[in-house]
């Protein structure tokens, strides 16, 4: 039976659930707030099972095209530039089944071109209330509106307002640190695909040539919120001045270019960790429901693969409410993988004990590359779940452990 879906959040997880249950032969409805389409966003590294849905939406070729070239490397440093190791992005493709670096704006207009001509996409309005009756669940919009469908699917991000009308605040989880996506204008005179990341005490800094004169930067900054400090062109060029000066000279440079015309963005690193994400004919989709965090590097790719596990289930049975558990059950496994993989990245990156970055500098320098490719493999692949996969994780923690409250989540 076909159904009605309405999906709030016009993002990567919203857009890609609305192809694919159009092409099942479902009815969908998607409810952006922004008022109209903006394909915004820095760079994201599509990964093995985020790379093969690609293939399934019709779009890899169009992304690929889009893409930083693989003919580049990703270079690993200290904070001061002391060379660690390098991998060649051709390598990580291979060996990781799929690596594609794009940013996340031309995957997000790649999505939407596939959409706007068959699926109903109301911007500018949001749901604000829903209400289950009658065998449908109803939304009220934020313009007056009513609509109705057989499910609503809330793919509207790690701040959701379909998750907190559903479970209130509960589920959020604080990891203690901040993600920063700059981009700037800059003279960097790098190649095109050509990565650097830099590891410090509790910082981390990544550049990304995405265009002769133009640089996208990475942070990753442990201990108290980024959030209140990084307002304005001047307060953040001031910030990075001060607290990254031991960093290398190209990664100030870069820092000191941030002006008012350049995109910033700033949240705190934040999961999500539910005993369920669906409710009656209420579900949640991408970081929504589960958000792995920009740690685990699969945040894209978990929201594209969930889409798909919500369609499949709904080819099963003409039940809304038994597909959604089906969905639940199959997705939430697949979370928490991700989700112990980056607690065990946020250690490793954010962590400021002297020791453990020495090792983590130390194993970066000294790892075989046969070897690390296998544990980047295991790191990064989404199909084993539970516990058969907990001895690929290095930082695996039993999922009967309770997650830690944000007041303890400091990482040291």
């Amino acid at each position: 039976m076909n159904m009605k879906v309405l999906i709030s959040g016009g993002g990567i997880g919203g857009f890609a659930l609305a192809r694919l249950l159009r092409d099942a032969g479902h009815d969908c409805l998607v409810i952006e707030r922004a008022r109209e389409f903006r394909p915004l966003g820095h760079f994201v590294a599509l990964k093995a099972e985020g790379v093969a849905m690609l293939d399934r939406l019709g779009v890899r070729e169009e992304c690929e095209a889009r893409a930083l070239p693989l003919s580049g490397r990703v270079r690993f440093r200290t904070q001061a530039g002391q060379f660690l190791r390098a991998e060649q992005l051709a390598a990580l493709n291979a060996g990781l089944g799929g690596f594609l670096p794009i940013r996340r704006a031309d995957l997000h207009d790649v999505l939407h071109r596939r959409v706007r001509d068959d699926v109903d996409v109301r911007f500018g309005t949001e749901v604000t209330d829903f209400r289950e009756e009658a065998g449908r669940v109803t939304v009220v919009l934020s313009d007056g509106r009513e609509e109705w469908g057989d499910m609503l699917i809330g793919a509207d991000g790690v701040h959701s307002k379909v998750r907190k009308r559903l479970f209130g605040e509960s589920g959020e989880h604080l990891l203690g640190g901040s993600y920063v996506a700059i981009d700037i204008e800059v003279a960097h005179g790098l190649e095109l695909g050509e990565l650097s990341a830099y590891l410090g005490r509790g910082k981390m800094v990544a550049m990304v040539p995405s265009a002769p004169g133009r640089l996208s930067v990475i942070v990753y900054h442990g201990g108290e919120s980024l959030r209140p400090k990084l307002r304005g062109a001047t307060a953040t060029r001031a910030f990075f001045a001060r607290e990254y000066n031991a960093f290398a000279p190209e990664v100030r440079t870069a820092f000191a270019r941030i002006d008012d015309q350049s995109f910033v963005f700033v949240d705190d690193i934040k999961m999500i960790c539910l005993d369920s994400i669906v409710r009656g004919r209420v579900g949640l989709l991408g970081d929504a429901a589960a958000c792995p965090t920009f740690l685990s590097g699969m945040g894209s790719a978990f929201a594209l693969q969930s889409a798909a596990v919500l369609t499949e289930a709904l080819s099963t049975t003409s039940d809304a409410q038994a597909a959604l558990a089906t969905y639940s059950a199959r997705v939430q496994p697949i979370a928490e993988r991700l989700q112990r993989n980056a607690r065990w990245m946020g250690s490793m990156i954010l962590g400021r004990n002297r020791a453990v970055v020495a090792v983590r500098d130390s194993f970066l320098a000294l790892t075989p590359r046969g070897w690390m490719m296998e544990r980047m493999r295991s790191f990064y692949s989404a199909r084993r779940e539970g516990a058969r996969a907990a001895w690929a994780c290095p930082g695996y923690v039993d999922s009967r452990v309770k997650m830690p409250s944000s007041k303890s989540t400091g990482l040291r």
